[in-house]
């Protein structure tokens, strides 16, 4: 049968091994904190740019305002480079019926 001492020793270590768990937990508690205060920022910052994004639509829906180039989408970016081209042509076109008339 173990002696008080051995079973007092054997008390110290778990007590001792609980201690370092509970600060290790304490520790990745504290960092887990850290991370969700990071999380809520984030979080905040882009229901804010939802918001904005959608108060965009909103007025581009009721005529307030034009597109604006940063929401520009893949296809008005086409139809205008498709615009600029035609534009190019007819003033192309007219330069030689100006050139036909002079010459």
């Amino acid at each position: 049968m173990p002696t008080l001492n051995q079973q007092i020793d054997h008390i110290v270590a778990k007590i001792t091994t609980v201690m370092d768990n509970f600060m290790e937990l304490e520790q990745a508690y504290m960092q887990l904190l850290e991370e969700k205060k990071h999380l809520n920022q984030q979080l905040e910052e882009q229901r804010k740019t939802i918001e904005n994004l959608q108060e965009k639509i909103a007025r581009m829906e009721s005529g307030e305002t034009e597109i604006e180039p940063e929401i520009e989408t893949a296809y008005t970016k086409r139809k205008r480079e498709h615009l600029k081209t035609a534009i190019n042509d007819v003033i192309k076109e007219v330069d030689k019926c100006l050139n036909t008339l002079n010459g």
